[in-house]
């Protein structure tokens, strides 16, 4: 359910990115090509990390059960 998640979260992500108004809405000012995609770039890896964190958590509880 969390890749789910992250491929919605990414699709928003790359919805802002495309559409002019909504990256006015959200005020980002991305000049030329390489912004953007340090910005893909950026969540790839943070979406990436995540996934490998909760990965772990599930595997290795604390003592309780996270739901």
């Amino acid at each position: 359910m969390a890749g789910a998640a992250g491929a919605g979260d990414g699709g928003c992500f790359a919805l802002v990115l495309i559409v002019p108004w909504l990256k006015r809405f959200f005020q980002l000012s991305l000049e030329g090509w390489r912004d953007p995609w340090t910005a893909v770039a950026v969540a790839l890896v943070a979406g990436v990390l995540l996934e490998l964190v909760w990965r772990f958590l599930r595997r290795h509880p604390t003592g309780t059960t996270a739901r």
